[in-house]
């Protein structure tokens, strides 16, 4: 449903609003125009409604779009974010990967025999910092965590390499963006400081420049003979109502069954358990 909010000068007589849903390279894959109408002063007032059928070959997925609406004639327009994601995606480990939730006997052991596993670190079994605990939100900080006393959320959204690999099949800005939420409130932030310095996260979160953790929820390794990619999302429950998760997950396991899936940071498995609580904990994540 389109609205708009006019307070010029007087209404606008037969304005006809044009819409536009763009890809990522600018190309429209659907658009139209609603029923010329007058326009009075005030707000929320209706134009008519888009209906775009995400079937149209055109619209890509996975992909981001931006849905653009204007007023023909004049410079008001407006733009929204929009994610399509397909409906069915494979999230079963593809054949040589091995999807564990802990360090147990078939994770390690696929790890000895050069093979490659990745390691769904359940949130609530993340070790957090004893002294500064981490809080892990969509939202940046509130002004600062000194003045605030820690006050959740404390980090500043995620950063990431659109075009690594591991990502392909999930589009994403360098940064927080809108889907990152469905991920992101449902994650724990992982602490590298005592990992090996050349370990740098696929995605990485932005801590709190008084603490100034380096904190991860993606990132791999070689272990041993074989190799480990490690995730603190929530990619194992609810995927049927989550199609971001879904496709982060499917978009790993493609990544891990191909070639491209060469780690160069080296860990043991005594460094991995160093991300792990022996028991889980309660998870204080910020919605914000």
């Amino acid at each position: 449903d389109i609205e708009v909010a006019h307070f010029g000068a007087a209404p606008l007589e037969n304005a006809v609003a044009e819409w536009a849903l763009l890809g990522s390279d600018g190309r429209p894959g659907a658009s139209g125009r609603l029923s010329p109408k007058t326009i009075p002063l005030g707000n929320g007032i209706a134009l008519g409604r888009v209906r775009i059928s995400l079937s149209d070959a055109a619209i890509r997925s996975p992909a981001r779009h931006k849905l653009v609406v204007g007023i023909a004639g004049t410079e008001f327009v407006n733009d929204w974010d929009v994610w399509v994601y397909p409906s069915k995606v494979g999230i079963q480990p593809p054949p040589g990967v091995v999807i564990a939730q802990d360090l147990g006997p078939e994770a390690l052991a696929a790890l000895r025999d050069n093979g490659r596993v990745l390691l769904l670190l359940p949130p609530a079994r993340v070790k957090n910092s004893d002294k500064d605990k981490v809080v892990l939100g969509f939202s940046s900080i509130f002004w600062n965590t000194a003045w605030t006393h820690r006050q959740p959320p404390t980090t500043l959204g995620i950063l990431c390499d659109p075009q690594n690999p591991a990502l392909a099949r999930f589009p994403t800005d360098t940064h927080s963006n809108w889907q990152w939420w469905h991920l992101v409130t449902r994650a724990a932030p992982m602490i590298l400081d005592e990992l090996p310095r050349d370990l740098q996260p696929t995605v990485q979160v932005i801590d709190d420049w008084f603490t100034a953790h380096k904190l991860a929820l993606i990132f791999e390794a070689q272990v041993g003979g074989g190799r480990v990619l490690v995730c603190s999302i929530d990619l194992q429950s609810g995927l049927e109502s989550n199609p971001v998760a879904r496709q982060l997950r499917a978009s790993l396991l493609s990544y891990m069954a191909g070639p491209a899936f060469k780690p160069t940071a080296k860990l043991s498995a005594d460094d991995l358990a160093k991300l792990v609580c022996a028991e889980p904990v309660s998870i204080s994540n910020s919605g914000k």
